[in-house]
């Protein structure tokens, strides 16, 4: 399955079980997204003090990420999985879950 973004990728993954043997299956589902920019910036840098603001120069450092993302369809919901590594050595971990809501048992 082609992705769709030519900078996205697809990724092949192990599963493993139990039960069984480790075994590689195509994760046709699973991407990676390179560079995805976030909102927040990582640092705010001010030097100097000639003006009447307060500060001469302002520097920001924009984070960027490499997100790997994998969707999980179960029942009559998808779960999106994002795992952003981030600049500064962070991982976060992002759950989204889709589909519709029931009240009762089908």
């Amino acid at each position: 399955m082609a992705a769709t973004n030519p900078r996205q990728q697809t990724l092949s993954t192990i599963i493993r079980t139990a039960h069984s043997k480790p075994t590689w299956a195509p994760w046709s589902r699973a991407s990676i997204v390179p560079g995805a920019r976030h909102e927040l910036p990582i640092s705010r840098h001010r030097s100097g003090a000639s003006n009447e603001y307060g500060f001469e120069n302002l520097g920001t450092v924009k984070d960027t990420a490499l997100i790997v993302r994998a969707i999980a369809t179960i029942g009559n919901h998808d779960y999106v999985f994002d795992y952003p590594f981030h600049m500064d050595a962070s991982l976060e971990i992002i759950v989204r879950a889709s589909g519709y809501l029931q009240s009762f048992f089908y």
